[in-house]
Formats: C-alpha cells, structure tokens, sequence
C-alpha cells in the first residue's frame, strides 16, 4: 500500500521514508512492537486412579468405560473403590440327608454286619430312623430295614466331651448295645467294636480307639 506525503500529495512506494516529489519526511507507521507472552506452564499431570469391576474384580483405569477383561461396564463402581475381599463360597449340601460334618467331630461309623456297609456319623446329634431331616430324622435306614422294625425315631448317637454315646427314644423294637436294652432316654457310652442293635438291624461301632 502506497504513502501519501502529508506536504503534496504524492504518493510514494511504501518502505520510503522521504518524499520522492518534494523532499518531506513521510510518516510512516511503525512497525507494531511484538509483545512478550510468557510461556504457558505445562500442564500438571493427571493421576489416573484404579477402580475395580463389579464382575471380575479386575483393577481398571477411572476413565475406563468397559473392564480390559471381561467387558462388564464400570460406571456404576466408584471412583478409588478398594478392593473387597472375595466372599466365603458357600458349603452345598449334597441333599437334604446329608448334614455337614463338624470339624470337631472324630470319624466314626456303624458299619452293618452281614453286607460292611457303612454309615458315617456325621453330626454330634444323629437321629436314627426312618423318614428325612425335614421329618427330624438324620440318618435314614429305611432301605435296610425291608421288614419295618426301625422306628420313624428310633435312637440318636450323641458325641459330647469327646465320647459317643446312643439312647433310646422311646422304639417300639428297642435299641441294645452289646445284647442289653437301653431304657428310654438314658444315654450309654460307646467304644470302637460295640454291637448295636436297632429293632432287627445289627451294627458294629466304629469310632476313636
């Protein structure tokens, strides 16, 4: 863009500083003076924190949408969550006749005479009879006593202060130890070896030596 001298009108090239017609001195515009701007701190660096999927329990970045392993979503764990520790998986019982087995209590069996088979006294209150746990009865010998003379319940085994014991509750049969009836509801103490006799059932106990 050309300047104008201010004296006589001329119009000059732009980088000239006096008039080419009459000699003034032309006014030219300065060149604008940058100005200084510091430099932009940098920017601080974003700690990412953890979260974990509510599925897997896989650690995950917070800005993360989809676990890295299993794809659950993550938007409903919150931020920083800590990790939980995993729940005690609950024992499954076999079915309703099959009570879990105290930790305390020492193996012992009645183990039939004439077939061996064995039945594991797996409670420190074992109800024998004939029926199921809903009915009251532990131990189900039905299936061994074709011709009914066990009672629906019939006897209970008893462990407590490191002893087995049987009682009678009140059969129509009778339970025995060693060939000797037991009065309803008095308990006798048992040791590995003693027969026991539930209506015509024959039994040997099988316990701590």
């Amino acid at each position: 863009m050309p300047v104008v001298c201010p004296s006589c009108g001329f119009y000059n090239v732009l980088e000239a500083t006096f008039c080419e017609d009459c000699g003034s001195r032309l006014q030219t515009r300065a060149a604008p003076v940058p100005q200084f701007q510091p430099p932009r701190p940098p920017e601080p660096a974003r700690i990412r924190h953890t979260v974990l999927c509510p599925s897997c329990e896989r650690e995950n970045y917070d800005d993360e949408a989809y676990c890295s392993e299993c794809g659950a979503s993550l938007k409903t764990t919150p931020r920083g969550a800590a990790r939980q520790p995993a729940p005690t998986p609950a024992i499954r019982r076999s079915g309703p006749s099959s009570p879990p087995v105290s930790p305390l209590l020492p193996r012992a069996f009645l183990v039939e005479e004439g077939t061996g088979r064995e039945f594991s006294i797996s409670r420190p209150d074992l109800v024998m009879g004939r029926g199921t746990v809903q009915e009251g009865t532990h131990l189900d010998l039905s299936t061994a006593d074709p011709q009914g003379t066990v009672s629906r319940r019939h006897g209970r085994i008893l462990f407590s202060d490191g002893v087995f014991a049987v009682e009678d509750l009140g059969s129509a049969n009778g339970t025995f130890v060693n060939n000797v009836r037991l009065s309803s509801g008095i308990r006798v103490p048992l040791k590995d070896g003693d027969r026991v006799r539930l209506g015509k059932l024959y039994f040997r106990f099988r316990g701590p030596q």
